[in-house]
């Protein structure tokens, strides 16, 4: 009952713990942004007020964020931070500052930059990418606002090329952009992998298993012969008296059997390889298979 108490009081903590310490990482990168913002290095504050938004959302660091930001030229940005503090501010029932929050997004609202993204004949899967962000095909035609300076558009469509254009949008200035004709993709076309032919593969492993079981059949033939003709010498007249020459002549019986074994079974499986093999599909490039004869048995060659 203890063990159950203490594992259930260590459930209930560890989330707990794990939202205390984000807190206080929080509450340090903030505190640490307010230092740089107020020695004037706004640009050196942004990273910290914005990671401690991440840590622990709340209104403090992201309205100091969005100060920073319009300090800093990104109007756009801090624009949308006002708006996004204002919308938390109201949710916690702090009329003063939402309304100064919203005060202070209305004041940037008429300086905003603006770029409209323009498409003519808009080619179907049409994707558009402003900055790393995609952007809904609604967006087309519509003034958004964008942070003065340098922007990258990239257009994208099925069978099309990708055409990457970067411009610049000047401070409370509206631009318009028209995105180029995307142009067939004419590159080569990956070539599609030949599908599998699983009867040249089985005639294939068929066959080296056949050459595999006469090479075997060929070296109990040479183990019989070599010992058929050592007891020869030892047994004049062919008769053997002796216990351990009649067990070498069993000896020689069973190898002489094995042999006989392997060989037909490997001439079976060998012409049940090759007509399986011939027996295929034929295809655009057709391996080149042979048998060679070596000591002992034979061997499998091939190019595939």
């Amino acid at each position: 009952m203890k063990a159950r108490l203490l594992a259930l009081v260590l459930l209930t903590l560890a989330p707990r713990s794990a939202f205390a310490d984000d807190a206080a990482a929080a509450q340090v990168l903030f505190e640490e942004g307010r230092a740089l913002a107020q020695a004037g290095k706004c640009e050196e504050a942004i990273p910290k007020f914005a990671a401690s938004h991440r840590l622990d959302p709340a209104p403090g660091p992201l309205l100091n964020l969005a100060d920073c930001l319009e300090k800093t030229g990104r109007t756009a940005s801090a624009w949308a931070r006002f708006v996004e503090a204002a919308g938390l501010l109201k949710g916690l029932g702090q009329p003063e500052r939402e309304a100064w929050a919203r005060k202070r997004a209305a004041a940037l609202f008429p300086k905003l930059a603006r770029l409209t993204l323009v498409a003519k004949d808009p080619p179907p899967g049409l994707t558009l990418v402003r900055d790393g962000v995609t952007l809904e095909t609604a967006a087309l035609g519509v003034a958004l606002p964008v942070d003065p300076g340098a922007h990258v558009i990239e257009a994208r469509a099925p069978g099309k090329k990708p055409v990457r254009v970067e411009l610049r949008v000047e401070p409370e200035q509206s631009t318009t952009f028209t995105v180029p004709a995307l142009v067939d993709d004419d590159s080569p076309k990956p070539v599609a992998a030949e599908p599998p032919r699983p009867q040249r593969t089985v005639g294939i492993v068929t066959t080296a298993t056949g050459v595999v079981a006469l090479g075997v059949g060929a070296t109990f033939g040479l183990i019989a012969r070599s010992r058929f003709s050592e007891l020869e010498s030892r047994c004049p007249g062919r008769v053997c008296d002796s216990p351990t020459d009649l067990a070498r002549v069993d000896d020689v019986k069973s190898a002489a059997r094995l042999s006989d074994w392997f060989f037909a079974g490997g001439a079976v499986l060998l012409t049940t390889g090759v007509v399986i093999w011939l027996t295929a599909p034929s295809s655009a490039t057709a391996p080149n298979v042979g048998l060679t004869v070596v000591p002992g048995g034979g061997a499998l060659v091939g190019q595939f």
